[in-house]
């Protein structure tokens, strides 16, 4: 499959610090080689026609397995291959890096840039409140099938929820301030992986009409 690239497509968020933290002595990857990697994650938002790499810390395994058996149908072996990898070393950044940066400012590394990491992570930092926002006014119960993860799991399922952008990243532009209340919606990761078989995404009223009609 030839990957077109999507219009005005936003840039990887916290892409210079993510090829940064490839190329640490830990990791041991070349630059050129730490390049691929954002490129691969383009390709996935290509792929999907949509930024889904930016939402990715929002994601669980099993919609991790929807992404993988997308990508598969839908580029080479090998080409999906090195996306899903691209797509699970990002994962690892944001939860070892910068959610740890967040949670523990003490942290903070070196090879992080200061500069640049402090205005995209306002922009993290607003999404977290806004998922915050919104399940304190929705709840923690999925729009479309109503499924509670703690009624079903007890306290191992508390606050366990996805939230989805009824507007797509990829639709919205820097300056749009969103709305936690109206522009975000509670959901499953099941419900948030079949919101995300078309383009654009279905409603949540759509997806319940056809759980309904089973």
């Amino acid at each position: 499959m030839r990957i077109e690239q999507i219009k005005n497509k936003p840039p990887i968020l916290f892409h210079s610090e993510f090829v940064n933290y490839l190329t640490h002595k830990r990791n041991k990857l070349h630059l050129e080689d730490a390049i691929k990697y954002v490129k691969w994650l383009d390709d996935v938002n290509a792929c999907f026609n949509m930024d889904v790499v930016s939402d990715i810390y929002n994601l669980s395994v099993d919609v991790y397995r929807d992404f993988i058996l997308h990508l598969r149908k839908h580029l080479t072996e090998n080409h999906a291959k090195n996306c899903v990898m691209a797509l699970k070393a990002y994962s690892l950044f944001i939860d070892k890096i910068i959610l740890v940066n967040e949670t523990y400012p003490e942290k903070s590394i070196a090879y992080v840039e200061g500069a640049s990491l402090t205005v995209k992570v306002n922009r993290f930092e607003r999404n977290l409140k806004a998922r915050e926002v919104c399940i304190s006014h929705h709840g923690a119960s999925c729009k479309v099938c109503d499924l509670n993860f703690m009624q079903t799991y007890g306290n191992l399922g508390a606050g366990f929820i996805h939230v989805h952008h009824i507007i797509p990243i990829s639709e919205i532009c820097e300056e749009y301030e969103i709305d936690p209340v109206n522009d975000l919606v509670p959901v499953c990761p099941n419900c948030h992986a079949m919101l995300h078989r078309k383009t654009p995404p279905l409603t949540v009223e759509q997806l319940r009409k056809i759980i309904h009609k089973l």
